[in-house]
């Protein structure tokens, strides 16, 4: 860290506990099998992203990339043991896993009225 920069006071509103992450996800995850089953159709292929990187960034305006859900569920199976593995980048698997479940929750609207 440069001489004389410091850190402010780390805030518990936003610092991370994976054990409360990883609580949180199983909870919404048994919703998710309890309302649509333990394996089901995603009804959908493409979608908008914005890289993890512009959507933090708050001084410009994201450009939205396209993801694909057949690529995102092709790296879950993978991760999960059922296809061939590869050492595990978060940055880029999170990017990859995180459509699966907006698409889920996409799925798990309100009816429009």
């Amino acid at each position: 860290m440069p001489e004389g920069v410091t850190l402010p006071d780390m805030d518990p509103q936003g610092s991370l506990r994976v054990e409360d992450l990883r609580a949180a996800l199983d909870l919404v995850l048994a919703r998710v099998e309890e309302r649509f089953g333990s394996a089901f159709d995603l009804d959908a292929d493409l979608y908008w992203e914005i890289g993890a990187e512009a959507a933090f960034d708050m001084q410009s305006t994201p450009v939205p990339n396209v993801g694909q859900l057949t690529d995102d569920l092709a790296r879950l199976r993978e991760l999960s043991g059922n296809g061939p593995g590869e050492d595990v980048l978060v940055w880029h698997d999170l990017a990859r896993l995180v459509g699966i479940p907006r698409r889920i929750g996409a799925l798990d609207l309100p009816a429009a009225h």
